[in-house]
């Protein structure tokens, strides 16, 4: 998974990823800034709310 925050750079480094030979790349469309906005969660990596 791929992102940013407002999609600048995602993009081209999902891209890269995809020459270099990784699998499965996903881009995150409109960055957190929409994740944001959807009202989507944010969890860290053990599972704790995580605010912006």
């Amino acid at each position: 998974m791929v992102y940013s925050g407002i999609e600048k750079r995602s993009p081209g480094t999902a891209k890269a990823l995809v020459r270099m030979g990784f699998n499965n790349v996903y881009e995150l469309k409109g960055g957190l800034r929409v994740w944001k906005e959807l009202k989507l969660p944010l969890v860290t990596v053990k599972g704790e709310s995580y605010k912006l």
